[in-house]
């Protein structure tokens, strides 16, 4: 009977599938969360583009993409998404950026461009949120 495997031998075999799986579903899960975070993508150049989802329409991205091209944000020069949402407490516009989630800078031109989108129409109330690359929410700031 050296041949055949023992207990300990199954258990562990057991234990490695399921963990296997688990990371599959894992994946799976933030995959699919992070698509319908990111919504349907409007182009506005051929490498920056404005994510809608929720509530938001094409033409409220085209609205804000319009807005970010007049304040300089896109410039053409490198690969940017912005996310777009809209439910009955308002609108939410989320930057994602690699660091600087508190650069008062960069906070303040971004809360102006996001200003500057509820003037033209957005909605009100516009939350800004500034995200990581995983789309974790690091900095967000209320503007009424």
């Amino acid at each position: 009977m050296a041949d055949s495997p023992s207990k300990g031998s199954k258990v562990v075999k057991i234990i490695s599938t399921s963990l296997v799986v688990i990371g599959i579903i894992l994946s799976l899960l933030i995959f699919v969360g992070r698509k319908q975070m990111m919504g349907q993508r409007y182009e506005v150049t051929a490498i920056e583009s404005v994510n809608y989802s929720k509530g938001a329409t094409e033409e409220d991205a085209k609205k804000l993409g319009e807005v970010l091209i007049s304040q300089g944000y896109f410039n053409g020069k490198g690969a940017k998404n912005v996310l777009l949402m809209k439910d009955e407490n308002g609108v939410v516009i989320s930057f994602i950026l690699n660091t600087r989630w508190d650069d008062p800078k960069v906070v303040g031109a971004l809360r102006n461009m996001a200003a500057a989108a509820a003037q033209e129409g957005i909605g009100n109330p516009v939350t800004l949120k500034l995200l990581d690359d995983n789309l974790n929410t690091k900095n967000e700031i209320v503007i009424e």
